[in-house]
């Protein structure tokens, strides 16, 4: 994402998260009027937005074909990567460059070093962000209700919902319910995140935040984590006893 404009691409080979970085540090250090991140990208081949989300889901899988997935927003000064088995992680693109000036200043022309010195130095930095949610953002409370042929997962406001919902509790004595739903039917988790906001004065608003497909297999991860936990069965199975006791016929003579 750069001046509103949004590209996809896909490249020839594999690149680190270091090479991306550094890119953005020369873009971010540009006089004048510099050219843009998408130059830069040597092998580049442009794709679709729906290839990409294919992509960058297939990036979840340990060891599949798509090595690494990533979202630089110049527009929101964000860099976003997939981890596999996670999903997004985001940084802040000055803590990007700051990281890859250490790197670059480790004393050592070795890759593998510097790309340890980059990482050591982005630990701990990372930031919530529309869009990039994780699995360590993901995480459930009370119990798992069924409902009009979906289960309803609560969950707890465990990062910063005014950054990634655009709300502004923090300042006030406003607070959110979200909830995330599984169709059980379609045996996926729903698209949209259902956001409560309820206002200090009384009043409520519903809000929605639509899910990317990392998003949704990060969540999936938890959601049958979280179902065996609470019932002693995988999400597939409970949703099968569920459906199976909305079919059953009630008792007793019928009027």
């Amino acid at each position: 994402m750069e001046n509103g404009v949004t590209q996809y691409f896909q490249m020839d080979r594999s690149v680190w998260m270091l090479e991306i970085a550094g890119y953005i540090r020369l873009r971010l250090r540009q006089q004048g009027e510099p050219r843009s991140l998408a130059e830069s990208l040597r092998g580049r081949e442009e794709i679709s937005a729906e290839e990409f989300e294919r992509m960058s889901s297939s990036c979840m899988e340990e060891g599949g074909k798509i090595t690494d997935a990533y979202d630089v927003d110049l527009d929101r000064l964000e860099l976003s990567a997939v981890c596999p088995g996670i999903g997004w992680v985001s940084y802040r693109l000055k803590d990007v460059s700051t990281a890859v000036w250490h790197a670059d200043r480790c004393g050592s022309y070795s890759w593998n070093v510097r790309n340890a010195r980059f990482t050591e130095k982005l630990a701990g930095k990372e930031t919530a962000s529309a869009g990039h949610l994780s699995a360590k953002n993901f995480s459930f409370a009370d119990e798992i209700t069924a409902d009009d042929g979906r289960l309803n997962f609560y969950l707890e406001n465990s990062f910063d919902v005014d950054r990634v919902f655009g709300t502004r509790t923090a300042k006030g004595d406003d607070w959110l319910n979200v909830y995330a739903g599984y169709d059980m039917a379609a045996g996926q988790v729903c698209d949209m995140l259902e956001v409560d906001l309820h206002r200090a004065d009384g009043r409520e608003e519903s809000l929605e935040y639509r899910l990317n497909a990392v998003e949704k297999s990060a969540l999936l991860q938890k959601m049958d984590a979280y179902c065996q936990q609470q019932t002693g069965q995988s999400l597939k199975e409970y949703c099968a006893q569920c459906m199976a006791e909305d079919m059953v016929p009630p008792a007793g003579p019928v009027m």
